[in-house]
């Protein structure tokens, strides 16, 4: 059956103004890449800070494993990766130092005893003998990076060296390892966090806006390689997006918002009409299908 993330009569407040109220959705299951749309305001960004545990909520999000354990609060956090809307970019770090962290982190949960289901993904793959390119990679960046140290004893099975270099290669971004976090790009460093998120293996995937920044073909390649990733993996994958299209492209299941509400949520071709798309963002749009995908094209602001 696997990993599912319950969200049930969620309430999210700043101060005394309500941003999302009695929010409920079908649960998320294991493997699933989940794309929350809506305008702007909706409530998305909101939801993914409380699921990631950084704003305070009533109601429940819990992740509940295939052997019936259920993790909420901070021992849900352990079990998170979150990519912000906003990424810090003063950080004095390398791209591959900000990955290794990440992986670090995995690593020290590993080494700490737990042994939960939602951690076969990272035991699956630690013995694996890392590719040439990634031991180039965690070769030279290690030599370099000032946050190298020796591997302790408990976490020998597990190299957050090799960790960090395999997510690196796998985005496509070893040639930025030695370079500063302030010198690339917006679209890069998305890809950066991205990376030191896959790089903790998490049970669930947190991304808001992680596309923002990036051309079309990083776009169609990244969404892609979380949706292989998630299903290879049993992840929890969870975007936050305002392209609908990319969105309907890649989503097992799409969310909408609405003023802090769930309006509809389902596989794009059961969720997606001109109905619903005048009533969440007011505008007149067709929608149709070509070669199995399902589009929106937008004709006309309604307000």
């Amino acid at each position: 059956m696997g990993n599912s993330l319950v969200l049930q009569d969620v309430g999210i407040s700043y101060g005394k103004r309500k941003i999302i109220e009695n929010f409920s959705a079908t649960p998320f299951a294991a493997g699933e890449l989940v794309c929350l749309l809506g305008p702007n305001a909706s409530g998305k960004s909101t939801l993914m800070r409380a699921i990631a545990g950084i704003l305070p909520h009533q109601g429940q999000i819990s992740l509940h494993s295939e052997d019936e354990t259920s993790f909420s609060g901070k021992t849900l956090r352990r079990h998170l990766g979150y990519v912000p809307q906003d990424i810090p970019r003063h950080a004095v770090l390398t791209a591959y130092e900000t990955v290794l962290i990440s992986a670090r982190r995995a690593g020290a949960f590993l080494a700490s005893g737990n042994s939960t289901t939602l951690g076969k993904a990272v035991r699956a793959t630690s013995s694996r003998k890392p590719t040439a390119a990634e031991t180039a990679t965690a070769t030279a960046a290690s030599s370099s990076s000032s946050a190298t140290t020796a591997t302790t004893a408990p976490e020998r099975n597990f190299d957050p060296h090799w960790r960090a270099a395999e997510v690196m290669e796998q985005l496509g971004i070893t040639h930025l390892s030695n370079r500063l976090l302030v010198e690339l790009s917006g679209g890069q460093r998305q890809l950066v966090s991205v990376a030191g998120a896959l790089a903790m293996e998490p049970a669930v995937l947190l991304l808001d806006e992680p596309t923002s920044a990036l051309d079309l073909a990083h776009q169609l390649f990244l969404l892609d390689h979380l949706r292989k990733r998630g299903r290879g993996r049993n992840t929890i994958t969870l975007v936050a997006i305002h392209d609908i299209n990319m969105a309907a492209r890649h989503a097992d299941q799409l969310l909408f918002l609405q003023g802090g509400r769930c309006v509809a949520q389902g596989h794009p071709a059961k969720v997606l009409s001109s109905a619903l798309i005048s009533q969440v963002y007011g505008v007149h749009a067709e929608v149709f299908q070509h070669s199995g995908q399902h589009f929106v094209a937008p004709q006309a602001a309604l307000r």
